[in-house]
């Protein structure tokens, strides 16, 4: 799980504003970075080893949409979309089938920087 230690200015809600930071950061990576991607992201940073098949169970997002927008943020990247290497995807070794997804340093240091946007 990302821990982000932040100084306390006496006001922990989360604004529009604060928000609205947070999805342009995203979009200075990719101009069509979606909500779709940000939730992927996010529910890696969250819960770090987390399989393939239970994030999309979670989500509660189809296979396909959600395959193509893993392969964005990792490594593999997708027809004519460049990969932006947030995530690592690894083959589990005791199932082969399965995949296990944690953030890349790149990945690391963007979720820093949301929290840190949030706690501004």
């Amino acid at each position: 799980m990302v821990r982000v230690a932040v100084a306390h200015k006496g006001n922990d809600s989360v604004t529009p504003s604060r928000l609205v930071k947070v999805f342009a950061r995203l979009r200075d990576l990719h101009p069509d970075f979606s909500l779709n991607y940000a939730m992927l992201l996010f529910t890696v940073a969250s819960n770090p080893g987390i399989t393939q098949r239970k994030l999309y169970t979670d989500l509660g997002v189809s296979n396909s949409a959600a395959s193509r927008a893993l392969a964005i943020l990792s490594d593999a990247g997708a027809r004519d979309t460049p990969a932006l290497h947030l995530i690592r995807v690894d083959v589990m070794p005791e199932d082969r089938r399965e995949r296990v997804l944690t953030l890349t340093s790149k990945g690391q240091r963007l979720i820093e920087d949301c929290c840190a946007y949030l706690c501004d």
